[in-house]
C-alpha cells in the first residue's frame, strides 16, 4: 500500500507476487521461441532443395534404401526385393508369403525407367542386377543395385542404368 512516507508500490497481484501486466516470464518467452525455431525449421525443411524432390536426392534415397535392405537380407536371412513403377517403388520384406512394405512415389514431374511391376529381389552375392534410372526434364540419374553395392550416378547416356554405373 503505496504512502508518502513508503516509496514502495504495491503491485496488482499482491504482495510478493509480480505484476502480470508488466511483460513476458521466462516460460512464456522460451515457448515463444520454441515455436518459431519449429516453425523456421519447417520452413527451411520446405525450401530445401533435396526436399523437393531433386532427381539426385530421390536418387541416392532409392540407392541407399536399396543398399541397407540388400545390408538387412544378409544379417536377418530374410527376403527383400524392390516392387517399382513409372511413379515409384516399394521396397518389401516377405512376410507369411506376402510382400510387405510402405511405398515411395516420385514427385509428379518425375519418372522411373527400367522398373519391373514384379518384385525383383535383392540379395547380397546371388541376385540378379537392378537397372534404374531417375528422370526430370533433361535430368537424369541411373540407380544399381549389382548384387554387392548399389550407386546412383549422374546418367550420361539416354540409355538403361547399368551403362552408365557399370
Amino acid at each position: 500500500m503505496g504512502s508518502p512516507d513508503n516509496p514502495i508500490k504495491m503491485q496488482h497481484g499482491g504482495p510478493g507476487r509480480p505484476d502480470r501486466d508488466a511483460g513476458l516470464t521466462l516460460v512464456e518467452m522460451l515457448v515463444v521461441l520454441a515455436i518459431l525455431g519449429v516453425t523456421s525449421g519447417a520452413a527451411m525443411l520446405s525450401l530445401s532443395p533435396a526436399r523437393g524432390g531433386g532427381v539426385e536426392a530421390e536418387a541416392n534415397q532409392l540407392a541407399q534404401a536399396m543398399q541397407r535392405a540388400a545390408d538387412a537380407a544378409l544379417v536377418s536371412d530374410q527376403a527383400f526385393a524392390l516392387q517399382a513403377d513409372p511413379r515409384g517403388y516399394r521396397l518389401a520384406k516377405k512376410v507369411d508369403g506376402r510382400w510387405l512394405g510402405v511405398r515411395h512415389d516420385l514427385p509428379p514431374d518425375m519418372r522411373l525407367e527400367g522398373a519391373s511391376r514384379k518384385p525383383v529381389a535383392i540379395e547380397l552375392g546371388d541376385g540378379l542386377p537392378i537397372d534404374l534410372t531417375i528422370r526430370r526434364d533433361g535430368d537424369a540419374w541411373a540407380v544399381g543395385f549389382d548384387g554387392l553395392r548399389a550407386v546412383a550416378v549422374r546418367s550420361t547416356d539416354q540409355g538403361a542404368g547399368r551403362r552408365a554405373w557399370g
